[in-house]
């Protein structure tokens, strides 16, 4: 499981020192039932936006096939979550409802790397 992010779209201007204007999703792949980060085309992109999943909630799992690295940047470390997580858990980690104060891609992130390294900590 691997962080990604793109320029935001439409572009934005930060409003406060420190804020973000990058849309950001994770990347996994399934191997034996884990979630692991693979670079080829095999995987999906988890993300969250506003009106992205339309009557299915703002969280949505895409293939990565097509995805057009050139927009996508790869960041940070890559991590393993543990047997028992799953792409759907990391989709309702996510949410349903989008908000850009308190519930928008970046939240939806935190909660999913969250989840699924949370194992890790018990």
């Amino acid at each position: 499981m691997q962080l990604v992010s793109r320029p935001a779209n439409p572009p934005c201007n930060p409003s406060s020192p420190g804020e973000s204007c990058e849309h950001r999703g994770v990347v996994v792949t399934l191997v034996d039932s884990d979630v692991e980060i693979r670079y080829g085309d095999k995987g999906w992109l988890i993300h969250k936006g506003e009106r992205y999943g339309f009557t299915e909630g703002d969280t949505i799992v895409r293939s990565v096939i097509g995805l057009k690295k050139n927009r996508w940047n790869f960041r940070g470390e890559v991590h393993q979550a543990v047997r028992g997580v799953s792409v759907g858990d990391l989709r309702t980690e996510g949410g349903t409802k989008f908000d850009f104060e308190t519930d928008n891609c970046h939240h939806a992130v935190e909660r999913m790397m969250a989840k699924a390294l949370a194992v890790f900590s018990h």
